[in-house]
């Protein structure tokens, strides 16, 4: 038995090739297209992966990049495109000191405004406190306040010879203070006689005017005191 075999004509093998190479780049365009999160391994990025330059803002899903899916040290100064990192692509939490190779974010690398207070750590947000600066010029004089309230003023004391004795009238002594001022105290000195101490001794007034009064109980004889009130000038 004869086996024929029919030769594959030039056109017919030129157009087989080239439908095999648009479904081979279709393939690749789909895997290309699908490296989200969840597809890649964790530590999978590594720095030898990366071509520089390679890693821009546009090449990044929203939170695709986690913790986990980064090498340590795999993200260098090389590897990442100008203005690439912002808020929007890094993943709460993700970027920490391992992750980050010593000197790989500079200045360029990070887009201006990405970087607020609350990405950074309390030891990070006291470390950015400067020295305290020169002590500054005196200001000027504030204005001057309303005046206060009435206090005390007029102090004076006035102390009078007084006579205690047996009956009604006579061992009562009081002092009085000048007209317009408010007696707050007084007191007594015993200067000769028969020595008493007063039962009662208490602020009093007589005729309108305020004055410091004495009450002995039980005299004896007759004897003599300095007695004094103490006065200022009170509304």
């Amino acid at each position: 038995m004869t086996k024929l075999t029919r030769a594959m004509s030039p056109a017919s093998l030129v157009i087989s090739i080239l439908a095999l190479a648009v479904a081979t780049s279709m393939t690749s365009a789909v895997a290309a297209t699908t490296a989200t999160e969840k597809r890649l391994a964790s530590s999978s990025v590594t720095s030898s992966a990366l071509r520089n330059n390679a890693v821009t803002t546009k090449k990044i899903r929203n939170n695709a990049v986690t913790s986990k899916k980064i090498r340590k040290g795999a993200v260098t100064a090389s590897k990442i495109k100008k203005g690439a990192v912002t808020a929007s692509k890094i993943k709460k939490g993700a970027v920490t000191a391992s992750k980050i190779k010593n000197g790989a974010v500079t200045n360029a690398k990070i887009k201006n405004g990405t970087i607020d207070i609350a990405k950074l750590s309390p030891k990070t947000i006291a470390a950015l406190q400067g020295t305290q600066g020169p002590k500054g010029d005196t200001g000027p004089a504030g204005p001057v306040g309303p005046a206060g309230a009435d206090g005390v003023s007029g102090y004076e004391v006035v102390t009078l010879p007084r006579s205690v004795s047996t009956g009604t009238g006579n061992n009562a002594p009081v002092v009085l203070c000048p007209a317009g001022k408010v007696a707050i105290g007084g007191g007594y000195q015993h200067v000769n006689g028969p020595a008493h101490s007063p039962y009662s001794s208490f602020p009093t007034e007589v005729g309108g005017q305020s004055g410091w009064g004495l009450y002995y109980s039980g005299v004896s004889g007759t004897f003599s005191i300095d007695m004094s009130v103490i006065c200022i000038s009170a509304s």
